[in-house]
């Protein structure tokens, strides 16, 4: 994968690293950066695929969360 070179892309790729590393903390102040640095959320626009991060982010949160991301108990 090329490195990116726009200010947006360059966080996008960090919200991304803070989703899947699990840090919502983190996740949530570049969401807000990448909201300041873009216009709109038009498809493929930088600030719609934050928000498409975003949600799948928190879905796998909510299956760990919930044990679904686990395997199966015993």
């Amino acid at each position: 994968m090329p490195t990116p070179r726009r200010l947006e892309d360059r966080v996008l790729t960090a919200l991304q690293q803070a989703l899947n590393e699990g840090r919502l903390d983190a996740a949530e102040h570049l969401l807000q950066a990448i909201e300041a640095l873009c216009a709109d959320a038009a498809p493929g626009s930088p600030l719609a695929e934050a928000y498409l991060a975003a949600v799948a982010g928190r879905r796998r949160v909510a299956e760990i969360v919930s044990g679904a991301g686990r395997g199966p108990r015993t």
